[in-house]
């Protein structure tokens, strides 16, 4: 995903429990890219150290209007929940799916399994899949 020409990189999804409030937790996980080595790219989707990211906050929803994420004006962006393109990536609904296949968008209303099952998975990235290994081998 992004520009050409940029090195790969490993995308995850992890299920967190907090107390932060969502932009407490955004700043957050800010700090935390910026102490890995992220620095501001020339353009959006440019290489980075780390990029993380809220996909979903207890169902909570902010930034949509009319079933669409709000969020394509110019200037800072405004934090956006569920996250607005979640549901169009593979290489982010492949570990969803994985993790919590039954997890339901609270806009869009369908599961991270009916998006993976339904995801163009040419030319967005591969996803990789980890074989499970015996304790013998």
């Amino acid at each position: 995903m992004g520009r050409p020409r940029q090195p790969d990189y490993l995308n995850g999804v992890a299920l967190l429990k907090t107390a932060l409030p969502p932009p407490a937790l955004l700043r957050r996980l800010k700090m935390l890219e910026r102490q890995a080595g992220r620095r501001g790219t020339p353009a959006p989707w440019g290489p980075r150290t780390l990029d993380l990211d809220i996909l979903d906050y207890r169902g909570f929803s902010t930034g949509w209007r009319n079933a669409k994420p709000d969020h394509d004006r110019p200037g800072a962006k405004p934090l956006v929940l569920p996250h607005p393109h979640m549901h169009q990536r593979p290489f982010v609904l492949k570990p969803l799916a994985d993790l919590a296949p039954f997890w339901r968008h609270p806009i869009l209303h369908r599961t991270s399994a009916e998006y993976w099952r339904q995801a163009d998975k040419s030319g967005r990235g591969a996803t990789l899949e980890l074989a499970e290994t015996s304790p013998n081998s």
